[in-house]
């Protein structure tokens, strides 16, 4: 139970239970997944494979990455960020998401929103690159690129290109 009192301790309001707000909180209490489970085929450093969703509810969702270890559902590693449904913001947005890769290497990822016909990524050195959309809204794209050495992560860029092959937005905007 939860009291609140004024200055003078005087009881103004009482609560039965928790009551959260913080929307990411929210989204996790009552999130169901929208969308397919995203597997990037990437091994991770703490074993298993990178994999990604979307949960949340029909106005707005978290992406979650985590960890695929082929026993039933993967285990949360963090959250990623929250979109609204539909998502409607236009370009990269969110920055650069890194994870451990056996080796010492780091698979990146962007997440880009917009009607692009192409998404990719680059750096100096780099073993693997893909893109993954997500199911609920294929508008919305994941981004990512593996065998990055530590030292060049800072240098993964990326670019949103139309059907003609003209950049139509940068991760340097960002």
């Amino acid at each position: 139970m939860f009291t609140a009192r004024d200055a003078n301790g005087a009881v103004i309001a009482t609560g039965d239970g928790v009551q959260r707000s913080d929307g990411s909180i929210v989204i996790k209490d009552t999130a169901v997944r929208i969308g397919d489970l995203m597997p990037t085929g990437v091994s991770l450093a703490d074993g298993g494979k990178l994999v990604l969703w979307f949960a949340g509810d029909d106005r707005s969702t978290g992406l979650f990455a985590g960890r695929d270890t082929g026993g039933g559902e993967p285990v949360e590693l963090r959250g990623l960020g929250r979109f609204n449904r539909p998502p409607f913001d236009i370009g990269f947005y969110y920055g650069r998401f890194e994870f451990d890769e056996p080796g010492g290497t780091h698979v990146v990822l962007w997440v880009y929103v917009g009607p692009a016909s192409g998404v990719a990524l680059s750096a100096p050195v780099s073993t693997g690159h893909g893109t993954l959309r997500w199911s609920a809204h294929p508008e919305l794209r994941i981004a990512w690129i593996s065998g990055v050495p530590a030292q060049e992560t800072s240098k993964v860029t990326g670019v949103a290109t139309d059907a003609a092959g003209a950049v139509v937005a940068d991760t340097k905007d960002r």
